[in-house]
């Protein structure tokens, strides 16, 4: 190891030197591969994070750091549903498919398989005036907490496809 630490990367050297570890006493190399893997696994829970920030444009960004086992999970659902796409007779990019197919992964997870909260899952009201639900035209606002967020009538159609709809039909003062 001395003699080729100077030629050799750092990576290379530490590779180099558990590989003599475990040749030398196997026993002591397991046992500290398993508290190596330990820590780095505690570390890696330590520095989880997300976070979604709203763009104000329609979109959001979304940022994070995921211990390397959730991340490899999360790679292998989204391409689950990516796929080579033709939209608008445009073949998508690989970073647009698999934002798409993260959306397409975030409808399709059953709700029934969530964490309830306080004892009920959550809902989503969406207003909508029903001619603008049928024409293309026309926008929806969700209502409860983000009353202020807004989402054209095509967007809640497409939504409302794999919700559970309930209807509310409102007079001419918005009221039920």
């Amino acid at each position: 190891l001395v003699e080729q630490g100077p030629d050799l990367s750092p990576k290379a050297l530490a590779r180099i030197a558990r590989h003599l570890e475990a040749v030398v006493d196997p026993d002591a190399a397991d046992a500290a591969e398993a508290r190596a893997l330990l820590r780095e696994e505690r570390s890696a829970w330590d520095k989880t994070s997300l976070r979604i920030l709203d763009r104000y444009d329609g979109s959001s960004t979304i940022s994070g750091i995921l211990p390397t086992a959730a991340a490899h999970r999360l790679r292998t659902y989204v391409e689950a549903f990516t796929q080579p796409r033709k939209l608008d007779s445009e073949t998508a990019r690989a970073d647009q498919r698999s934002g798409r197919a993260l959306c397409d992964l975030l409808e399709h997870i059953s709700p029934a398989a969530l964490p309830d909260h306080g004892g009920d899952a959550t809902t989503v009201i969406v207003t909508v005036p029903l001619a603008d639900l049928r024409a293309d035209l026309g926008a929806a606002s969700i209502g409860g907490i983000d009353a202020d967020q807004r989402m054209s009538g095509a967007e809640a159609r497409r939504l409302a496809c794999t919700a559970q709809i309930i209807p509310a039909v409102l007079g001419s003062k918005s009221q039920i």
